[in-house]
């Protein structure tokens, strides 16, 4: 009889095992087969987005958002010291940060993902030229937060909410009382072609998708990183207009301070990602939904459903695991009684 009720055992474990793997590997398998990292990108936003409008992104730094998870750290040393923050201090916020822009493509632009900490990201943007728009604006994230110039991240995409896009940062122009839009990775800012005035990021993408002959391209300096004429930048930005989401968050040193996020961050990028989520050091973002991007709104919702469903599946076939484990124990403790 023992032997009996130890191989049904055996298969009632064999089975939830088994269970359990099926599940994971469905949740895994199309990760495992994106070469790009884009569905590790769209699993993650799947798990962060939420919807907005209009309303939702047209507060000032005079009445921030109370969930949007601003940085509280202290400016670090090195950050208070470096030499772009001693420039021009009597200039206005936006003078400033075109300055900070400037000195990050300083050097020839070398291109490919840093994915390190703020302050590591900062240096080699400086002194190779490497990095990848989100490694910029993390950087000009922190830098506006030094020189006490409030910042935000926009991003769009155009593979429903996937990782093939682009982020840049909008900060606050307090002599004007308005937002403007400066994408540091690519070197440039928009400005109306009439008044020269620069524009916000949601005038941009109004323009793009209105009036794109309205649009004047400000490069930073006299070779775009990536553009060789202002046409490839106009059709690039038009590729994603339909997909843009604001960051609800600003916070990249906080992040960074993050132990959790910092432990796992030894062992990669996913890894790191994965604490992010679960401490809340990784904010979300809200999405411009319009009618044009419902059905691509539907779809990342979905998503999330899938992934929370999968999450549940797992953890309650991990406790039937646990509780077939101790059933078994404590059989073997009586029989031996």
């Amino acid at each position: 009889m023992q032997v009996v009720a130890n191989r049904r055992f055996g298969l009632r474990i064999a089975g939830i095992v088994a269970a359990m793997l099926v599940l994971a590997l469905v949740v895994v398998l199309p990760i495992l087969r994106d070469q790009r990292g884009s569905e590790i990108t769209r699993y993650r936003n799947a798990l962060l987005a939420t919807r907005g409008n209009a309303a939702d992104f047209a507060w000032t730094p005079a009445n921030w958002p109370r969930d949007f998870q601003r940085e509280r750290v202290e400016v670090p040393a090195s950050l208070q010291q470096w030499h772009g923050l001693q420039v021009n201090r009597d200039a206005t916020p936006w003078q400033r940060t075109l300055s900070f822009a400037r000195a990050l493509t300083e050097q020839p632009f070398m291109g490919g993902v840093i994915a390190r900490p703020t302050l590591e990201t900062l240096q080699l943007i400086e002194t190779t030229g490497t990095g990848y728009c989100a490694d910029y604006t993390k950087v000009l994230n922190a830098l506006g937060y030094a020189a006490g110039i409030p910042i935000r991240q926009w991003s769009f995409s155009y593979d429903g909410f996937g990782g093939r896009g682009h982020t840049f940062n909008e900060i606050w122009d307090e002599q004007n009382q308005r937002w403007r839009m400066i994408d540091a990775f690519h070197g440039f800012y928009p400005r109306d072609l009439s008044s020269g005035e620069a524009l916000s990021a949601l005038d941009f993408r109004d323009r793009l998708l209105t009036a794109p002959h309205t649009i004047r391209w400000q490069w930073l300096k006299p070779e775009p990183s990536e553009f060789t004429n202002d046409a490839e930048a106009l059709k690039y930005f038009q590729k994603g207009v339909n997909e843009w989401y604001l960051w609800w968050g600003n916070d990249p040193l906080s992040y960074d301070a993050n132990s959790l996020v910092a432990f796992a961050g030894r062992f990669g990028r996913l890894p790191e990602q994965v604490a992010g989520l679960l401490t809340g050091a990784l904010p979300g973002f809200k999405i411009l939904v319009t009618q044009d991007n419902e059905a691509a709104v539907v779809r990342i919702e979905r998503l999330r459903v899938y992934l929370l469903a999968a999450a549940t599946g797992e953890m309650l076939l991990l406790v039937l695991l646990i509780w077939q484990l101790l059933a078994w124990r404590n059989a073997g403790r009586r029989t031996k009684w």
